[in-house]
């Protein structure tokens, strides 16, 4: 059985670097080459906002849970945090030395995390005031290609065969090897404790 095609959704001009759903399901948020990030109807194709900041091209995007703020990352070595119905930028955040690759928020938005080709996890507390991270992870020995973020953990997956699992809670990190670069990392539901990487 193959696969078909159920919506086309367009805008960019370039190729698309990343494309997410929001938590209904009836919204995609994709950013592209092309530095512009669109937020639009998956059931329509119809875009209905969109974002312009990124100096260079947006590598990952990421939603809260009740779709009010938006989180772009990109070649500029920026993370930005938009209000996601005005597309204004809420905050731009400094602090990875190379292309930020991945972003994760968390729940409510009040935590930002990022993931960078200069091996290292920025952690942004958003009620803070200082726009520096938290917390910065070096544990990788690459670039961080990917993250994932529960309400205790920030998962990283990273082309250093690692994925690495940080306990903020605890303050604790547990590495797996897996022999090959990990460039993705997805938890299918909230209730599972399964993570799918590849």
């Amino acid at each position: 059985m193959g696969a078909r095609v159920l919506q086309q959704i367009g805008g960019h001009t370039g190729s698309v670097n990343t494309a997410i759903f929001d938590t209904t399901g009836d919204y995609v948020v994709s950013g592209g080459q092309d530095k512009r990030i669109f937020l639009s109807n998956a059931n329509t194709g119809r875009q209905v906002q969109s974002y312009d900041g990124h100096g260079w091209a947006v590598q990952g995007v990421a939603i809260n849970q009740d779709g009010s703020q938006l989180a772009s990352c990109g070649g500029d070595r920026m993370v930005f945090v938009w209000d996601i119905s005005t597309a204004q930028i809420k905050r731009k955040l400094t602090g990875h030395q190379q292309r930020v690759d991945c972003v994760a928020t968390s729940k409510d938005g009040s935590i930002v995390a990022s993931g960078s080709f200069d091996k290292t996890v920025c952690i942004w507390d958003m009620r803070a005031a200082p726009r520096s991270p938290l917390q910065v992870l070096k544990e990788s020995k690459d670039g961080v290609a990917s993250l994932v973020m529960t309400d205790s953990e920030i998962i990283a997956g990273s082309i250093d065969n690692c994925v690495r699992t940080y306990d903020i809670r605890m303050a604790r990190v547990i590495e797996d090897s897996l022999g090959s670069p990990v460039v993705s990392v997805a938890i299918p539901s909230p209730q599972t404790s399964m993570l799918a990487v590849g």
